[in-house]
């Protein structure tokens, strides 16, 4: 039986230093046939002459390519969207521009996914030796898993977050409308999250077959903050959304935990950047987790949903002092 179709999904935005190695990475696959989806997100180096070029040349039967442009650069999240409602493959990955994949990277998840008819696919990675300890590494050793045992293994730091790394059944994202919110950062995080939710099989490939990159542009400018604390308020109010569209999640451990992690990084990164503190409430949803007596969550969680309990007055002076001694300890 022929092999089925898998697009990979390449945003591109001013990484022609590295968009010909990336490309190679792909072109290299030994799995057949394959999409190679170019999304221009118009930079303004030549990136996309060096892709066009190169894949110009390399076109066969197995091997076709699309180029979609943006009017105007929309990010990744948008680009990674545009990517995926073009795509024509029954499978489809994500490739961020300026990293590679193993030559066998596809056709070792493909193998994966078809022998247990899994919706997606992780895969573990690698990158430079003064960065490869960035953590989301693929560190559980099941072959397989639930939806909701990813879940489990993914707050316990087994399973990393990241678009990329991942084959996906295209008819898992479009039937459970799983896409990327727009012109946020951290993008992955209430897409990963949803996934874990909706999935009935995921395939586990032990094997690092995806090359990361690590972006030293580091600097963090007050634009900069400012975009990531909003991403982080977006990002926990997505949770919450795709929370209370699903009740029967909302009584699962696993849930909250991922939820809370989340909560309180926006909270916290709101108190180190002495941003004001919104009121706790908003962001509670029907759940057995929310007590002060809950044993069934961990200490410091309880201490937070004291402060569910507490005037606005003192909340935001009570959730800073616990923000602090967390950071402390």
């Amino acid at each position: 039986m022929a092999n089925p179709l898998v697009s990979i999904i390449i945003p591109v935005y001013n990484v022609e230093q590295f968009i010909g190695d990336c490309l190679k990475s792909v072109l290299n696959q030994t799995y057949r046939p394959l999409e190679i989806i170019i999304i221009d997100d118009r930079g303004n180096d030549k990136s996309m002459e060096i892709a066009i070029d190169m894949l110009d040349k390399a076109k066969t039967d197995e091997l076709s390519f699309i180029v979609l442009h943006h009017d105007h650069n929309l990010g990744l999240s948008m680009a990674r969207n545009t990517g995926t409602y073009k795509s024509n493959g029954a499978y489809l990955m994500f490739l961020d521009s300026d990293d590679q994949i193993v030559s066998t990277m596809v056709a070792q998840s493909m193998t994966s996914i078809l022998a247990s008819n899994a919706d997606f696919s992780i895969c573990d990675f690698y990158s430079d030796i003064k960065n490869d300890n960035r953590g989301g590494h693929l560190l559980c050793t099941e072959r397989y898993l639930d939806g909701m045992s990813a879940l489990k293994a993914f707050n316990k730091g087994l399973i990393g977050v990241s678009a990329w790394g991942k084959i996906i059944k295209r008819n898992f994202l479009f039937d459970n409308n799983i896409f990327f919110v727009p012109c946020i950062v951290n993008e992955d995080e209430p897409w990963f999250f949803k996934m874990l939710i909706c999935a009935k099989k995921i395939a586990l490939v032990q094997d690092a077959l995806y090359y990361y990159r690590y972006n030293q542009n580091s600097i963090m400018s007050n634009t900069k903050i400012d975009k990531m604390i909003l991403s982080n308020k977006v990002i926990v109010e997505e949770f919450l959304r795709i929370i209370n569209a699903d009740s029967g999640v909302k009584n699962n451990s696993d849930i909250y935990l991922a939820y809370m992690r989340v909560l309180v990084l926006y909270f916290t990164r709101l108190v180190n950047y002495n941003k004001s503190l919104p009121n706790l409430k908003r962001f509670g949803y029907n759940a057995d987790y929310w007590g002060v007596f809950s044993k069934a969550i961990p200490a410091y969680y309880r201490l937070w949903n004291i402060g569910n309990y507490l005037p606005k007055c003192l909340q935001s002076l009570y959730l800073s002092i616990i923000i602090k001694l967390q950071k402390i300890r």
